[in-house]
């Protein structure tokens, strides 16, 4: 990652203003991952795309709410590592079709789950707190460091 975080300016100004609000984003875990699978259920073309137009696969929905627990403890963890990458990058190719249950994600609804991730950091963040500096740094950062998880997938 650390190419691409150079090229960002993902910087220790960024990283500090984020590691202030991992609290935040932490608090509101469970909300972020029930809802997004919540969203992906109510939206009619990711719940054909997951196969769930008839309802959910509780074991699918179990396998891809432990996948994103994951990630997004991974990500408030602040964690820049090597075994990161590899993990977004099989991500991604899970995401394209293959992985165990060959479902493809078309890459609009990758990128929209980015831009929504980042929505909701910035609806839990803002809501939190009133130091409007440090809202604009660690967003700032949270947007570049999700910028970089998406060209890893």
């Amino acid at each position: 990652m650390a190419p691409f975080a150079r090229f960002l300016v993902l910087n220790r100004q960024d990283l500090q203003a984020m590691a202030a609000t991992v609290e935040i984003l932490m608090r509101h875990g469970t909300e972020f991952v029930v809802g997004a699978y919540d969203y992906l259920l109510s939206f009619k073309e990711t719940a054909e795309v997951l196969g769930w137009e008839k309802g959910v696969d509780p074991e699918h929905l179990t396998e891809r709410r432990r996948f994103f627990t994951i990630w997004l403890a991974r990500t408030i963890g602040l964690d820049l590592s090597d075994d990161l990458a590899h993990y977004l990058f099989r991500a991604g190719k899970y995401h394209a079709g293959h992985g165990p249950r060959q479902i493809h994600v078309p890459e609009i609804y990758v990128t929209g789950a980015i831009s929504l991730s980042q929505a909701n950091f910035a609806r839990y963040i803002a809501a939190e707190l009133s130091d409007a500096a440090l809202v604009a740094r660690a967003l700032s950062g949270w947007h570049k460091l999700l910028a970089m998880h998406q060209h890893l997938m």
